[in-house]
């Protein structure tokens, strides 16, 4: 049941990544690796940022899950925590990413940002197909701000996490047709 609501959440997540790379496809790169301005990010950059922060989660968590049973199960703190960041995230609120993840931020081109982030969501879908249904409510997961979550607490944080970007993409597109007309 539990792995069920995992996998939906992932096929709803990529479902909304194929969405934004059908759109960002019809771009040529020179579009997709404008900045705004110094201090802001390209498309390619948030993208990268994504992908990233997604492969250093399923990287940890896998390797929290080794631990099995001994790993602590979440609890009221753990849902807590969950929603107080998913609400951060849905509000709209900006803050700096983690220095980690801000440094893997490059501006890559944009097949190469594919590449890796396709790499990355095959690995999340094996990831998630594999893990035990005794290990979904346990702490594997371990996010900068909001502490240990469990693998459903995961998948929920990179659903919002992924929303939360995509104002930011359309902002740098609107930015970079303003320029161009």
């Amino acid at each position: 049941m539990q792995k069920t609501k995992l996998l939906r959440l992932f096929n709803a997540l990529e479902a909304s990544r194929k969405k934004l790379l059908d759109d960002l496809k019809k771009l040529d790169q020179p579009s997709l690796q404008f900045k705004p301005d110094p201090n802001q990010w390209s498309v390619s950059q948030v993208l990268n940022h994504l992908q990233f922060s997604e492969r250093a989660s399923i990287a940890y968590a896998a390797k929290k899950m080794q631990g099995g049973k001994a790993v602590k199960k979440t609890g009221i703190a753990a849902t807590i925590r969950a929603e107080a960041l998913s609400l951060f995230l849905r509000s709209g609120y900006k803050w700096k990413a983690p220095a980690v993840l801000a440094a893997a931020s490059e501006n890559l081109p944009f097949d190469e940002v594919l590449q890796r982030w396709d790499e990355t969501r095959r690995q999340m879908k094996y990831f998630l197909e594999n893990l035990p249904d005794d290990l979904i409510s346990r702490e594997i997961y371990k996010h900068p701000r909001a502490g240990r979550l469990n693998a459903m607490q995961m998948m929920q944080f990179f659903g919002d996490h992924f929303n939360h970007h995509l104002p930011q993409i359309n902002r740098v597109k609107k930015a970079m047709k303003e320029i161009k007309s």
